[in-house]
């Protein structure tokens, strides 16, 4: 029986020019183990919070974490890598950050906050 595992997509194949070998390697091997897309987020962040892996693994993970919006691995990347604000930056959802918009009242220019 043939299992089936994860092609080569460009969302994370994109990357590989400017990554070392060896993350390459450990992507290459995360797809090959991985079914889907959201398998191999799964799996890289689950590698990224419970290994000691390198920073750039790790920012990949975090990448990769952060567009499946898989919250529970932004938390547990966020947990281990709270001094690392290369990683830290991919833990949070749009959602969560608040925005402050700024304008002026074109007639009184009163600055508002909405």
């Amino acid at each position: 029986m043939k299992v089936l595992s994860l092609e080569p997509i460009g969302t994370i194949t994109n990357y590989f020019p400017f990554l070392k070998e060896e993350t390459v390697d450990v992507l290459k091997e995360v797809m090959d183990q991985a079914t889907n897309y959201y398998d191999f987020v799964v799996r890289l962040g689950s590698k990224a919070c419970d290994e000691d892996v390198s920073l750039e693994l790790a920012y990949m993970a975090a990448l990769h974490v952060w567009r499946s919006e898989e919250r529970s691995l932004q938390d547990r990347l966020r947990e281990k890598f709270n001094d690392t604000p290369e990683i830290l930056v991919w833990t949070f959802s749009l959602i969560d950050i608040p925005y402050t918009f700024v304008y002026r009242d074109k007639i009184s220019g009163v600055l508002s906050r909405v």
